[in-house]
């Protein structure tokens, strides 16, 4: 059996007295045990190192170790006391709690009140401490106070040394005051004073220049600045080398990267840190620091296309209008026309020069368009290519538009002429332009075999308009023996296209009846006729 007491800070040594003289009603004799414990003593060390740099936030260990000792006496074996240290370990502290403060440090302490628990003599618990350091924090030694708040029992007494104990147990509140000391030690800190763009856009390679100074206090040795991947951003060359920054020295320096094709225009967030050696020669980085630079939208253009002079199983003009409706300009611009059925490009390639956006400009091609074609609409696609920063060719995506092309050029012949075998004749047809186009500078000639011949084969039609008509002539001889029947010509019709070119159309028949001799006279008039 045994009864507790609980008192706060009781160190007079009459208490231990007035203890064993309760016991005993006398002054404690040969059968009595008076025991006392020290109080517990709480002291807290970082674990590992306690060193911290300006501008970081750490969560340090901190062991919490009871340098409290048993220092009273006893005239029992230790198992007397059982019933005493079933309750609690004398000179434990019970249940305790911890509480950082800054104390003017250049710290934020990020941790609240922390459990410790029971820490028994020469024992030891750990709790967390969590810092911010200030940005602009001097180096040096800083002491952190720390509060510990527990109970203990501080005096048990036994009765006798027979098989029946009673004890008095006696417990105390504490609240202690110790310091954990933490080292502020010179550092690097990076501070990146702006990032700027020249040629960033969407799904091309640019320049991305930063300005960074060296806000700690520690000169930075042999430092390279490290532009970290961060969409949009992608570097080809991730580490330039800056040398030795010194405190609040400045370096600048520049990293191609590419853009993500799917950014859309506005303001890309860079990340930066900076490595380098410390006054030790130990390798070292800084936290990483972010700033923002402008990116312009992915290059994008519009088609407008007209046809000139495009005729079924002809050649022609395709004239391309691009426009650069994106937000950035583009340097040496070309628009590469695909070869689409029925079109099939003479030349695929034209310069459109430099396009700032909203600028336009005009691309033209000869194009065959095939015999297969119908007269419709059909679509121009293409693709504008441009020099990036890097004077790298890029491709846009691809534009389209749609032209329309006419039916073939075409004519008709008309009239049977008659000759008599073995005679010569001027024969005569009527050519009519049967087309949807004119035919400029035109001439008819006729193409013949046996039995006919000719040496006048070609007939002038100058300018012939959709639907005009004219007559034409040729001198044509037959064969004497030359049987008696209808025969046909091949004509053709050569004329100039809008470019200038000599085009021939399809051949058409023009028919010839061939009657019976007409005799010698016949012939001889023939000659005249």
């Amino acid at each position: 059996m045994y009864n507790i007491i609980r008192t706060k800070r009781l160190r007079l040594a009459v208490l231990t007295v007035a203890l064993a003289l309760a016991l005993s009603g006398t002054a404690a004799g040969a059968g009595e045990s008076v025991t006392r414990y020290e109080d517990p003593d709480l002291v807290p060390n970082v674990e590992g190192e306690n060193v911290v740099e300006a501008g970081e936030t750490v969560t340090l260990k901190v062991t919490v170790q009871n340098r409290g000792s048993y220092v009273g006496g006893a005239r029992a074996p230790p198992s007397h006391f059982t019933g005493v240290e079933s309750v609690d370990t004398p000179g434990a502290a019970i249940g305790a709690v911890a509480e950082f403060e800054d104390g003017g440090a250049p710290f934020d302490i990020h941790t609240g009140v922390q459990t410790v628990g029971t820490v028994t003599p020469r024992g030891s618990s750990t709790v967390g401490l969590t810092l911010e350091i200030d940005e602009d924090a001097e180096p040096g030694v800083y002491d952190v106070p720390v509060s510990f708040d527990y109970e203990y029992v501080s005096f048990a007494v036994s009765d006798s040394l027979g098989e029946s104990r009673s004890f008095e147990i006696l417990r105390s509140d504490q609240t202690e005051r110790e310091t954990v000391r933490i080292r502020v030690e010179e550092s690097v800190d990076l501070d990146v004073l702006s990032a700027r763009g020249d040629g960033l856009r969407a799904g091309d390679d640019g320049l991305l220049t930063a300005t960074v100074r060296n806000d700690g206090d520690e000169t930075a040795r042999n430092a390279r600045l490290r532009l970290i991947r961060s969409p949009p951003f992608e570097a080809r060359d991730g580490s330039k080398y800056v040398g030795d920054l010194a405190p609040y020295e400045t370096a600048t320096a520049s990293f191609r990267v590419s853009v993500g094709d799917s950014y859309t225009e506005g303001e890309g967030a860079a990340k930066f840190a900076l490595g380098y050696e410390d006054e030790n020669g130990v390798t070292r980085e800084t936290g990483v620091e972010t700033a923002g630079a402008d990116v312009a939208g992915d290059a994008d253009f519009s088609a407008d296309a007209e046809a000139e002079a495009m005729y079924v199983d002809s050649v022609g003009a395709v004239h391309v209008t691009v426009t650069n409706v994106g937000g950035t300009s583009v340097e040496n611009a070309r628009f590469v026309l695909h070869e689409s059925p029925p079109f099939q490009p003479v030349s695929n390639k034209a310069s459109l020069g430099s396009l700032a956006p909203g600028e336009s400009a005009t691309a033209s091609f000869r194009v065959e368009v095939s015999d297969r074609a119908v007269a419709q609409s059909y679509p121009v696609e293409g693709n504008v290519e441009y020099q990036d920063r890097f004077n790298e060719t890029r491709t846009s995506d691809v534009a389209t538009d749609s032209v329309g092309i006419e039916g073939e050029r075409d004519f008709s012949v008309t009239g049977t002429p008659t000759l008599n075998a073995g005679g010569t004749k001027t024969v005569g047809f009527r050519v009519k332009n049967t087309g949807e186009g004119a035919l400029r500078d035109a001439v008819a000639r006729i193409n013949v075999d046996s039995p006919f011949s000719t040496d006048d084969d070609t007939a002038y039609l100058g300018d012939l308009e959709p639907g005009g008509s004219t007559n034409v002539t040729y001198r044509v001889s037959v064969e004497g023996g030359a049987t008696p029947k209808t025969y046909s010509v091949d004509t053709v019709i050569k004329y100039d296209n809008a470019f200038g070119d000599k085009v021939v159309t399809d051949v058409k028949k023009a028919p010839v009846e061939v009657e019976g001799s007409v005799g010698l006279i016949g012939r001889l008039l023939s000659l005249f006729a």
